[in-house]
């Protein structure tokens, strides 16, 4: 079932759901460029004796699986609600404490951190390459997506800081 944004959703959801969004798109257009420049360089720089189709394919599993441990570390954010200096901070109907930013970061950022570990642990025993190969792109691929998610946060929280300042 399609809901219309203006039948029960109320404008601080729509904020909190474009934010998503807004992040969310960063972080896909920069793992696709990153993913398909790395692979170009690779088929280019490398021997062929190195490129191996097993490790191209291990290198786009677990870029997709860091992807989508992103966008789990996206859907705390779905709870935050904007307000400005006439409304009262009010809590989600899922979360019993005062929903903050700074606290939605931080769980997003603890989901991360678990499910890159979970990542690594599923990948080093269900692919053929070594540990240190898949440790290192799980690795790479972790601090790329959160220097991104970090950036985009960042601009983000000072934008909505610049809104409640008027």
């Amino acid at each position: 079932m399609i809901r219309s944004p203006t039948d029960t959703t109320t404008a601080p959801q729509l904020k909190a759901r474009s934010l998503t969004f807004r992040i969310g798109s960063t972080v896909t257009l920069i793992w696709g460029i990153i993913l398909g420049g790395s692979m170009l360089a690779g088929s280019c720089l490398l021997p062929r004796e190195t490129l191996e189709t097993t490790l191209r394919r291990d290198y786009c599993l677990i870029s997709l699986g860091n992807l989508f441990v992103a966008y789990l570390t996206l859907m705390p954010l779905r709870h935050f609600r904007q307000t400005t200096g006439r409304e009262e901070t009010q809590a989600p109907s899922k979360i019993s404490a005062p929903a903050t930013l700074g606290g939605l970061i931080l769980f997003g950022m603890t989901i991360r951190l678990i499910g890159t570990i979970a990542l690594f642990v599923a990948c080093r025993y269900q692919m053929a390459s070594s540990d240190q190969l898949i440790a290192g792109m799980c690795i790479a691929w972790y601090v790329i997506f959160s220097a991104v998610i970090n950036h985009a946060m960042t601009s983000e929280v000072k934008h909505f800081d610049s809104l409640n300042a008027e």
